[in-house]
């Protein structure tokens, strides 16, 4: 019989994804407000199929043919959509305004709900890790007239995860591969063109 299966550093290639991504652009340009630009990108995760180790085979032939509990979770080896970091939906968007010397920019990111295979419920449900939306901002104002020191410099000033959007926890912490671990943070940057 088997005890464990160890079976976390093993190529599992080849594999197969599939899915669907669209992007939309759409610019404005006024003389009274300004330039605007809106992108959107969105894509869908179909199918990421994972070929199953030699090992992993095993397992599941065992487990069909009644050798180890029906019940037993086995993960791995199958279409992996939806769990442990890869979920079906991501996207971004973005907001640009350009009026004279003035830049203004707002960028959102979207990560879609999966689950975590690393805890399960009494009744054998895997964890559900939430769907998050994480926001950045940026103003800037560039000088293009003035002495040699401040004509063509750019000022900027944003911050990152404006809404101090902690990552969605996971039996281990946080899904490292999807998210990182920054609160919200404002950061400064001065650029001279010579």
């Amino acid at each position: 019989f088997v005890e464990y299966a160890d079976d976390k550093y093993v190529n599992q290639l080849p594999q197969v994804a599939q899915g669907v991504d669209v992007g939309v652009n759409y610019r404005l340009n006024t003389d009274s407000f300004g330039d605007f630009t809106v992108d959107v990108n969105v894509a869908r995760l179909d199918k990421l199929y994972q070929s199953p180790t030699e090992g992993l085979a095993l397992l599941l032939e065992a487990r069909a043919a009644g050798q180890i509990n029906a019940g037993t979770i086995i993960t791995g080896g199958q279409d992996v959509v939806g769990q442990n970091g890869t979920p079906e939906w991501r996207g971004t968007g973005s907001l640009n305004w350009r009026y004279g010397n003035f830049a203004a920019s707002w960028f959102t990111t979207y990560t879609g709900k999966f689950y975590s295979t690393g805890l399960t419920y009494a009744a054998g449900g895997f964890y559900k890790v939430p769907d998050t939306w994480v926001h950045n901002v940026s103003l800037s104002y560039t000088f293009e007239e003035g002495n040699r020191y401040i004509k063509d410099t750019r000022i900027l000033i944003g911050a990152r995860n404006v809404f101090d959007k902690d990552p969605p926890l996971v039996p281990d912490g946080y899904q490292a591969s999807v998210y990182n671990p920054y609160g919200r943070y404002l950061y400064f940057n001065i650029r001279k063109s010579f």
